[in-house]
């Protein structure tokens, strides 16, 4: 059992509510973890969610299930089942960001913002330890490129980081999330049109101070 994942597993379910549902602005159901059937279609979660329902008799496709069809779908959810089959999609999808690396303070804001945009989570993370280095916290190696590219270098700065106090960690942890809302002012700078989303980007970033 992972730290990260039991703290990732617990915040996604309370995020979301704990049920199978469909927001209004979206194509597909999300799970009780957030995960989005349309953009993760083949999820072996998604495989037991249409599993039941065809066992309730219910065949049609679930971007076209009622609000009726996901209550029975909610009664009738083995939650260990569940639980299983969505910590392994995330113990796969947060593999490249090797979050037992970090301490826990780092753990839900990386999760949220790489859940955003994994480009724009690690261009982040390769900032904040730049401005680390400029402050002196870190030392012993160079700057990293902000580039999104989650190489050796990069971990190895963020192995680097876990040794850190826990006063020089939450300064790492203000930092990223100071970055965060850089590159998001930067996202839009390069793409007007995502303006849009951008106060709700920010809160996103609040959220997790």
């Amino acid at each position: 059992m992972s730290d990260w994942l039991d703290i990732t597993m617990n915040y996604l379910r309370k995020s979301e509510g704990g049920f199978v549902h469909r927001n209004s602005n979206e194509k597909d159901i999300t799970n009780s973890y957030g995960i989005y059937k349309y953009a993760f279609p083949r999820a072996d979660v998604f495989v037991y969610y249409d599993s039941i329902m065809k066992r309730l008799g219910i065949t049609k496709n679930s971007k076209l299930w009622t609000r009726e069809d996901l209550n029975k779908l909610n009664a009738n959810i083995d939650k260990n089942a569940e639980l299983g089959y969505s910590r392994k999609f995330y113990q796969d999808y947060f593999a490249k960001l090797y979050l037992d690396l970090f301490k826990e303070p780092m753990v839900l804001p990386m999760v949220s913002i790489y859940s955003n945009s994994p480009l724009l989570c690690v261009k982040a993370l390769q900032r904040a330890i730049n401005d680390l280095l400029d402050k002196g916290i870190l030392k012993g190696f160079d700057k990293l490129v902000v580039d999104g590219s989650y190489g050796g270098k990069t971990k190895y700065a963020v192995i680097q980081a876990k040794e850190l106090s826990d006063n020089d960690y939450q300064t790492f942890k203000t930092a990223f999330l100071d970055n965060c809302d850089l590159e998001y002012e930067l996202l839009v700078k390069r793409k007007p049109s995502l303006g849009i989303y951008l106060k709700g980007w920010h809160n996103r970033v609040k959220g997790l101070r």
